[in-house]
């Protein structure tokens, strides 16, 4: 997906980023096709609005009928951009709008796995609780947790555990999430991750335990883990 960042946006796709309410109304009430008109990366106001964390025009292009399920050229909806973003309050009202809370992008993403990556617990917890799917994989392979233990978010990584995620699920690569938390050096999500009962003695496609891959450092100390 192209930046959201660009600077190439119609009017009513910039207003909306920058959360220029009263212009949005303005532009809508003279021509009421701007609720759901796409831009050139097939993206609609409210991809925008959900871009710029902008609630109140979120709220105002909803209320004017704009499609909440919407995708752009990537597969990218509101929701998706919301969770990414970390707009909690937008994601939650565009879940009671009627979003799609396990839409995906091309590559197979949804709005928890931004959510994950991102730690934005909140909205994992919101996504989970309106039945969010965190055995879902992208293309790659990796779950919610895989991607919340890459970037070493332990809490976010007991949030998914909590709610079902699977330790023993492996990427293309073979690697489980302990296997992710080892290589990285992440001490405190790879103790969690053993605590809650995940595999020491799996192996990837490499043929590699996760404390194969692990620092010199970090792997003594989750020897000893181990040993109890």
């Amino acid at each position: 997906m192209a930046s959201l960042l660009a600077t190439d946006k119609p009017d009513v796709h910039q207003l909306s980023f920058g959360g220029d309410l009263e212009a949005v109304r303005r532009a809508v009430e003279s021509d009421a096709t701007w609720v759901n008109r796409r831009d050139d990366d097939e993206r609609t106001p409210l991809h925008w609005a959900a871009s710029g964390d902008q609630y109140e025009v979120v709220r105002y292009l909803l209320d004017q009928g704009a499609d909440a399920k919407a995708t752009d050229d990537a597969g990218w909806t509101p929701l998706i951009i919301a969770a990414s973003v970390g707009g909690v309050n937008v994601v939650k009202l565009l879940v009671r709008s009627g979003a799609n809370v396990n839409a995906a992008t091309q590559t197979g993403q949804t709005a928890l796995h931004y959510a994950a990556s991102k730690n934005h617990v909140r909205i994992a917890q919101t996504l989970v609780e309106n039945g969010a799917d965190v055995l879902t994989l992208d293309r790659n392979r990796n779950s919610a947790l895989q991607r919340a233990v890459l970037k070493g978010h332990a809490p976010m990584a007991m949030l998914l555990l909590d709610s079902g995620a699977r330790l023993s699920q492996a990427d293309l690569e073979g690697n489980t999430a302990l296997h992710i938390a080892c290589e990285e050096g992440y001490m405190e999500v790879a103790q969690l991750l053993l605590e809650r009962g995940a595999n020491p003695e799996a192996v990837n496609k490499a043929e590699k335990t996760p404390l194969d891959l692990a620092p010199a450092a970090v792997r003594t100390q989750l020897e000893r883990v181990i040993q109890g």
